[in-house]
């Protein structure tokens, strides 16, 4: 009753055709917005014993490894140790990246009794295949990939700036053809969770110009498109500041010495000139104790 009346509402105002996005995928068939587990009505699924279990799992594109050029990189190899009534069984744990370099990427994990195997690994990373959507040489947009205690923060650098990335990371990302990009873990520091973290983070990006399309707008035209801060910092970026270095940084933190000199100023009393952006907006605050500002 209630999506006949959304159609008859939407027929009144002579709009025919409804898409919709679902994360970047298209969504063809009946809309189903909340309903009940099957039932009593009103009954919770706990009260009923079993109920329905909704995911939003998104489908994943089946990648034939055949017809690609593979190259694997071993992450991480690990000894495990099991002890048991005889003693202890030696068994090895090898984590491996694949993928082609242009835009295919996948992972997996091998074990072996006797030695690391990575045809293991590697085997179960082609069933692990993902496409990663890229602009260029660097990601669309940034991104954050959760996965347990593991967080991993990919954003867009220009070209030339290269790949900043840990070694977990840092295998990932070149095995998906990104070759500029800023990246940062911030949680675990277990290979296995940051691994998992930056493929996240990578299922998470959309295509451009899929989005573009269905917004009904041309890719060139949302590029285009200025950002809110973006006319700000244009204005910002005319002005200057004069910093005056008024106390030593000995005796000081190693970042606050570092920030010091990041700015310019080499003794007490020397004043440099700096452009009024919210980076140097940034430094001056960390060392608002031994700098003076002047605009």
């Amino acid at each position: 009753m209630v999506g006949r009346a959304i159609a008859e509402r939407l027929k009144e105002k002579g709009i025919t055709r409804v898409v919709f996005d679902r994360n970047g995928f298209l969504y063809h068939g009946r809309v189903r917005a909340s309903r009940e587990p099957p039932g009593r009505p009103g009954c919770s699924s706990k009260a009923q014993g079993k109920g329905t279990r909704q995911t939003g799992m998104r489908t994943r594109e089946k990648i034939d490894a055949s017809q690609l050029e593979i190259k694997d990189t071993v992450v991480s190899i690990n000894r495990v140790t099991k002890v048991v009534k005889g003693g202890k069984n030696l068994s090895f744990s090898a984590l491996v990246v694949v993928g082609d370099g242009h835009g295919v990427v996948g992972y997996g994990v091998g074990k072996a009794r006797r030695c690391p195997r990575p045809s293991k690994g590697i085997e179960a990373a082609k069933k692990n295949l993902i496409r990663v959507p890229l602009k260029g040489t660097t990601v669309p947009h940034p991104v954050l990939g959760r996965f347990g205690a593991g967080r991993v923060l990919l954003k867009p650098a220009p070209e030339g700036t290269g790949i900043i990335a840990g070694g977990a990371v840092r295998a990932v990302v070149e095995s998906a053809g990104v070759a500029n990009v800023l990246t940062k873990s911030l949680g675990s520091a277990n290979p296995h969770n940051v691994v998992r973290a930056a493929f996240t983070a990578l299922e998470q990006l959309k295509d451009p110009s899929r989005v573009a399309r269905l917004r009904g707008k041309d890719a060139e035209e949302m590029e285009a498109r200025p950002g809110p801060r973006t006319h700000i910092m244009a204005d910002n970026a005319k002005k200057t500041l004069k910093v005056t270095l008024l106390r030593s940084p000995i005796g000081f933190n190693k970042s606050q010495k570092a920030t010091v000199q990041g700015m310019g100023l080499r003794k007490i009393r020397h004043t440099v000139e700096l452009t009024d952006t919210p980076e140097t907006r940034g430094m001056i605050h960390k060392v608002r104790h031994l700098v003076e500002v002047a605009e």
